[in-house]
Protein backbone atom coordinates (compact mmCIF):
# COMPACT_ATOMS: atom_id res chain seq x y z
CA UNK A 1 0.00 0.00 0.00
CA UNK A 2 1.34 3.35 -0.80
CA UNK A 3 0.81 5.78 1.90
CA UNK A 4 2.00 9.12 0.85
CA UNK A 5 2.33 11.14 4.51
CA UNK A 6 2.53 14.78 2.86
CA UNK A 7 -0.90 13.79 1.51
CA UNK A 8 -2.85 11.95 4.39
CA UNK A 9 -1.85 14.76 7.10
CA UNK A 10 -4.06 16.80 6.56
CA UNK A 11 -5.57 18.70 9.18
CA UNK A 12 -8.43 21.06 10.14
CA UNK A 13 -8.76 22.26 13.57
CA UNK A 14 -11.99 21.27 15.31
CA UNK A 15 -13.79 23.74 17.24
CA UNK A 16 -15.44 22.31 20.06
CA UNK A 17 -12.28 21.60 21.75
CA UNK A 18 -9.46 22.93 20.05
CA UNK A 19 -8.49 19.16 18.92
CA UNK A 20 -6.27 18.90 15.73
CA UNK A 21 -8.99 16.40 13.05
CA UNK A 22 -7.98 14.63 9.90
CA UNK A 23 -10.36 16.39 6.92
CA UNK A 24 -13.18 13.92 5.39
CA UNK A 25 -11.10 12.68 2.62
CA UNK A 26 -7.79 11.45 4.30
CA UNK A 27 -10.18 9.96 6.81
CA UNK A 28 -11.77 7.98 4.16
CA UNK A 29 -8.28 7.27 2.66
CA UNK A 30 -7.40 5.83 5.77
CA UNK A 31 -10.52 4.18 6.54
CA UNK A 32 -10.00 2.64 3.02
CA UNK A 33 -6.28 1.57 3.85
CA UNK A 34 -7.35 -0.52 7.13
CA UNK A 35 -10.40 -2.01 5.10
CA UNK A 36 -7.54 -2.98 2.79
CA UNK A 37 -5.14 -4.53 5.36
CA UNK A 38 -8.13 -6.69 6.71
CA UNK A 39 -8.92 -8.07 2.95
CA UNK A 40 -5.21 -8.67 2.48
CA UNK A 41 -4.75 -10.46 6.02
CA UNK A 42 -8.39 -12.89 4.80
CA UNK A 43 -7.18 -13.33 1.53
CA UNK A 44 -3.75 -14.65 2.92
CA UNK A 45 -5.32 -17.04 5.36
CA UNK A 46 -8.09 -18.01 2.96
CA UNK A 47 -5.26 -19.23 0.49
CA UNK A 48 -4.23 -23.14 1.44
CA UNK A 49 -1.03 -24.34 2.23
CA UNK A 50 0.79 -26.71 0.00
CA UNK A 51 3.69 -28.12 0.72
CA UNK A 52 6.15 -29.00 -2.36
CA UNK A 53 4.45 -29.07 -5.65
CA UNK A 54 6.27 -26.83 -8.95
CA UNK A 55 4.97 -23.65 -7.86
CA UNK A 56 4.59 -23.72 -4.21
CA UNK A 57 8.10 -23.31 -2.90
CA UNK A 58 10.40 -20.20 -2.32
CA UNK A 59 10.40 -16.54 -1.59
CA UNK A 60 9.77 -15.49 -4.55
CA UNK A 61 6.01 -17.34 -4.71
CA UNK A 62 5.49 -15.87 -1.26
CA UNK A 63 6.08 -12.39 -2.55
CA UNK A 64 4.38 -12.72 -5.50
CA UNK A 65 1.46 -13.95 -3.26
CA UNK A 66 1.89 -11.12 -0.93
CA UNK A 67 1.62 -8.10 -4.02
CA UNK A 68 -0.93 -10.21 -5.83
CA UNK A 69 -3.39 -10.31 -2.15
CA UNK A 70 -2.27 -6.02 -1.45
CA UNK A 71 -3.06 -5.47 -5.16
CA UNK A 72 -6.85 -7.47 -4.80
CA UNK A 73 -7.56 -5.92 -1.62
CA UNK A 74 -6.73 -2.43 -2.34
CA UNK A 75 -9.06 -3.22 -5.75
CA UNK A 76 -11.72 -4.38 -3.22
CA UNK A 77 -11.41 -1.34 -1.04
CA UNK A 78 -11.67 0.87 -3.00
CA UNK A 79 -14.81 -0.17 -5.13
CA UNK A 80 -18.72 0.42 -4.88
CA UNK A 81 -19.23 -3.02 -3.62
CA UNK A 82 -16.68 -3.38 -0.27
CA UNK A 83 -16.63 -4.85 2.20
CA UNK A 84 -18.28 -1.82 4.43
CA UNK A 85 -15.30 -1.79 7.02
CA UNK A 86 -14.27 1.88 5.97
CA UNK A 87 -17.89 2.97 5.90
CA UNK A 88 -18.38 1.94 9.21
CA UNK A 89 -15.92 3.27 11.28
CA UNK A 90 -15.97 6.56 9.18
CA UNK A 91 -19.85 6.67 10.71
CA UNK A 92 -18.39 5.50 14.37
CA UNK A 93 -16.33 8.57 13.94
CA UNK A 94 -18.58 11.07 13.21
CA UNK A 95 -21.65 10.11 15.93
Amino acid sequence: MELNPIQTQTFTLNDDKGFMKKSANAQKEAAQDFEAMFIQSSLKDMRPKQDGGLFNDGLAVDIFYQFMDEAVAKEISHSQNNFGLADQLIKQNFE
